[in-house]
């Protein structure tokens, strides 16, 4: 088992184009009541391929590696865990303090 889910993330790899056979996704609706009258009303379920979600997570792994090395440290969306936000609440807070000084 573990050498077919090997064999098949190679050829991944190898020929990215097999990707769209792996990448097929069944989407079902679970209710979560006896009566449902709205779509809010059911639960949303993805099911999709355990050998994309390996292949993919390997891919991940690989690019941030290359990432780290390629992009510079002042490009907040490309850091893990922070967001624009930050760089805005920073922005606003060092005018706030800017507006008092000449």
């Amino acid at each position: 088992m573990q050498q077919n889910i090997c064999n098949l993330v190679f050829s991944i790899f190898e020929q990215p184009s097999c990707v769209d056979e792996l990448n097929a996704t069944l989407i079902t609706l679970i209710p979560k009541l006896d009566n449902v009258v709205w779509l809010k009303n059911f639960h949303l379920i993805s099911l999709c391929n355990v050998s994309y979600k390996i292949g993919t997570k390997i891919l991940v792994d690989k690019l941030q590696l290359v990432m780290k090395k390629s992009i510079h440290p002042c490009l907040c969306n490309f850091i893990l865990n922070r967001r624009d936000a930050n760089n805005i609440v920073v922005d606003q807070e060092i005018f706030h303090s800017m507006r008092g000084k000449k």
